[in-house]
């Protein structure tokens, strides 16, 4: 997740050369995005666009993440609204559900080809993220080797679809998650763009 902030900081701060109305920033996602087990602050969206503001970055956020969202549900519901708000800046964090429901890594591919072609479509800065490895976290403990190796193949299609469109970069890897309300992905963000 640190790494999440660096780039998405990075590439946010790159595409807003003066000061002009605020930098529109759409999050896709799951739960991750909404923030579900964050004692406090958010999930991640909230967390960049707190660290942009700090940095000087005047940012809208649209947050249009759901929990339990799969790929599928992000690219119908969520890649309509987002292209209709003309974001300067996009994250897609979506993939864990897909993997835990046992959807099949074509479909997902798909879904996530065509997420990430439609918000680069839109010239905004888009970041994609790898998928954690809760197969190594603490509660992963005791998951059989196959969760390993499905979560593999879907951060390799994370990878190859984060390659495809010129506007996406890929952040990861796929650590296990330490804590949701964590916020060192933030400090690195700011850090990152020199605004520590």
């Amino acid at each position: 997740m640190r790494l999440l902030l660096a780039a998405v900081a990075l590439l946010a701060l790159s595409t807003r050369a003066r000061a002009a109305p605020p930098l529109l920033y759409v999050a896709l996602g799951d739960s991750t995005a909404v923030g579900v087990g964050a004692a406090q602050g958010g999930g991640y969206p909230e967390r960049i666009a707190r660290r942009l503001g700090a940095s000087g970055t005047e940012v809208k956020l649209v947050n249009l993440g759901v929990s339990g969202a799969t790929a599928e549900d992000v690219r119908r519901e969520q890649l309509p609204r987002a292209l209709e708000e003309h974001p300067a800046l996009v994250t897609i964090g979506v993939g864990l559900n897909d993997v835990l429901r046992g959807r099949p890594l074509a479909e997902f591919a798909r879904d996530l080809e065509v997420i990430a072609d439609g918000v680069s479509r839109t010239k905004a800065a888009v970041v994609v993220s790898e998928l954690p490895d809760v197969a190594r976290a603490p509660s992963g403990a005791g998951s059989p080797p196959s969760l390993a190796r499905r979560l593999a193949a879907y951060n390799a299609t994370v990878r190859r679809v984060a390659r495809s469109p010129p506007t996406c970069r890929r952040v990861g890897p796929g650590r296990p998650p330490r804590r949701s309300d964590d916020d060192g992905l933030a400090r690195a963000a700011t850090s990152a763009c020199g605004r520590a």
